[in-house]
């Protein structure tokens, strides 16, 4: 016997083709896009990582400031503080004298220098002396 062949089971196929085609690119769809979706998420979350530790560098200087600022306070809390403070502006303590160093003026630092360079010339002078003895 010969079967007769249909055009209802090809038609058919076509439909399966059809959706199997759909579904195909579907899956690809969602597959592209939920790998773009990773992609961005890794880089921002690779960048909030970078912000993170940028950020705790700055508590850990923050908090080493604030360790010094203490200190600071603890310091100012003693009376020797405050006492060299004071002494810092010109102020002494009752029965004690002040002593002021005046610097030298440039006349008298002119003199120095030449006094020093007389001597050494002198100083020159004995010795080329002692040389020409030498010599002969």
């Amino acid at each position: 016997m010969i079967t007769k062949y249909s055009g209802g089971e090809k038609e058919k196929n076509k439909g399966e083709r059809f959706f199997q085609i759909v579904l195909f690119l579907l899956t690809l769809f969602l597959i592209g896009y939920l790998s773009i979706s990773n992609y961005r998420i890794n880089k921002k979350r690779a960048e909030i990582a970078g912000e993170v530790n940028i950020l705790m560098g700055q508590v850990r200087a923050l908090e080493d400031k604030k360790e010094v600022l203490e200190i600071g306070i603890s310091e100012t809390e003693k009376d020797s503080y405050w006492e060299e403070k004071v002494r810092e502006q010109g102020y002494i303590k009752e029965g004690e004298h002040s002593v002021v160093v005046i610097p030298p003026s440039e006349t008298e630092i002119e003199q120095k220098e030449q006094e020093s360079s007389f001597s050494q010339r002198i100083w020159q002078k004995v010795r080329s002396f002692f040389e020409n003895i030498q010599e002969l």
